[in-house]
């Protein structure tokens, strides 16, 4: 008879002690569980990806510039500032950059450069005692894959060539917040000319005549 009782005793004590247990158990995973929320909550976030960030900016630049370009009317020369060069071939350039996206004081500016390395002959003018042909009268280990038509010439120039050589210049070249001065400086850049001549004065003719 006492050891039953003392039986049924031990019963609600065992109960007791494995709720105290659990109930202790529970508030340590709570507890454990809010430090871990609050050290996740706390944790700076990893940063955005510049150069991602960068090629979203270049190409919505690249992507204004030719809806205005495009919107324009198109971008006629009447005269030529050169007599070795025609109003033809001055305004097939134009109209080539211009539906390339390029800005209008931009193409000016490239014609005219242009015109004083090789009167837009592609490849019919060459320079520097024979070594140097083309529109910008590269030298043969940058003109290896050049093509010999006008207009591909034209588009080979910036969307190859000048790619490769100096793509901030052709970034400058795209942007229609760019000044004269850094237009100049962009195409110095990539053409690494040793006289300067009358470049400027023709990309100013050009510019003035398609404004």
């Amino acid at each position: 008879m006492k050891k039953l009782i003392i039986l049924l005793l031990a019963i609600p004590l065992t109960i007791l002690t494995s709720s105290i247990k659990a109930a202790i158990n529970y508030d340590i995973n709570q507890t454990n569980n809010k430090s871990v929320d609050s050290l996740n909550m706390g944790a700076p976030k990893a940063p955005e990806s510049n150069v991602s960030t960068q090629i979203a900016n270049d190409t919505n630049i690249a992507t204004e510039a030719l809806q205005t370009a495009k919107s324009e009317p198109e971008w006629l020369v009447s005269t030529s500032p050169n007599g070795n060069v025609t109003v033809d071939e001055i305004n097939t350039a134009l109209s080539t950059y211009k539906n390339m996206g390029m800005t209008k004081l931009s193409a000016a500016y490239l014609v005219g450069n242009f015109i004083t390395e090789s009167f837009l002959k592609p490849c019919s003018q060459p320079g520097d005692g024979g070594l140097a042909l083309g529109l910008a009268q590269w030298h043969p280990g940058r003109r290896q894959d050049m093509p010999c038509d006008y207009v591909e010439q034209l588009k080979w120039a910036v969307d190859v060539e000048m790619q490769r050589d100096s793509p901030a210049s052709r970034s400058t070249l795209f942007d229609p917040n760019a000044s004269v001065e850094q237009i100049q400086q962009a195409l110095k850049n990539w053409e690494r000319w040793g006289v300067l001549g009358a470049r400027w004065v023709y990309a100013a003719n050009i510019y003035s005549q398609i404004q």
